[in-house]
């Protein structure tokens, strides 16, 4: 039986991984969330049931739907998230 639950945004980085190597080693329900097929791919060899992935790039995907069926409607306990763009908008130039 689990614990706490837990969600880890952008598990294929490699702060997402281990977050959910030690959620899963201290006992969380945990779910991630991926956005490509590369990182799906990646997630689901990372270890067999390590962690449930939410796909983000399927447009019926909505992550909080996915988080209160995989909790029974309970919601997750902790959110991780790096805080940090990846793909910043804005670019800039040095001349």
């Amino acid at each position: 039986m689990f614990i706490f639950s837990v969600i880890v945004l952008d598990g294929a980085s490699s702060f997402g991984s281990i977050c959910i190597q030690l959620a899963h080693h201290w006992g969380a329900k945990v779910l991630t969330t991926s956005s490509s097929e590369d990182e799906k791919h990646y997630l689901q060899v990372l270890e067999a049931e390590l962690a449930q992935i939410i796909e983000l790039n399927q447009k019926n995907a909505s992550l909080k739907s996915v988080a209160m069926l995989e909790t029974g409607n309970l919601g997750v306990d902790i959110i991780v998230d790096q805080g940090i763009s990846q793909y910043p908008q804005v670019v800039f130039v040095i001349s």
